[in-house]
């Protein structure tokens, strides 16, 4: 036979255990979160620094081609259009030249291929980009000196 005692003992030793587990889990689940968005972000912050003050230095994009870099803050893990990376999160291609898919650059101006007319300059910040392979950017209308920081762009110029 057992007593009262020994079943309210019981059961708030039952209750604590649960409240125990649940409250290391919540721990877990939070610590986990805290991991997720600290490794969020894939580009390298030095080279999406660069995108975003070349993207400032453009004053019109009259075929919307540089939409995909608006309102997002990642442009290798978010596929930002012509930017291409490598699995450092490093920008290897700025293609500015054509709106392209990943199959076809050549598609007719009626399907929204041909050049993509941006007017604006080239910031000096694009020399940050140290990975960049290629850079194209003919058939648009930039403007203003050629930086001096692209000398810093070995791969692109082979120095």
């Amino acid at each position: 036979a057992t007593n009262g005692w020994e079943i309210a003992c019981v059961d708030r030793r039952r209750r604590v255990s649960t409240m125990a587990r649940t409250w290391s889990m919540w721990i877990a689940s939070m610590a986990f979160s805290m991991m997720w968005v600290c490794v969020w972000t894939y580009t390298h912050p030095t080279d999406q620094e660069a995108l975003e003050v070349f993207l400032d230095g453009i004053d019109e994009d009259p075929r919307g081609y540089l939409s995909s870099w608006r309102g997002s803050n990642d442009a290798c893990g978010d596929e930002w259009m012509g930017i291409e990376c490598n699995e450092d999160g490093r920008v290897t291609v700025l293609n500015l030249h054509y709106r392209c898919d990943q199959w076809r650059c050549d598609r007719p101006v009626s399907e929204g291929g041909g050049p993509n007319e941006l007017v604006g300059t080239i910031s000096p910040w694009v020399g940050n980009l140290t990975e960049l392979r290629r850079f194209h950017a003919s058939h648009n209308r930039l403007y203003g000196p050629l930086p001096s920081t692209i000398g810093r762009l070995r791969h692109v110029f082979g120095t």
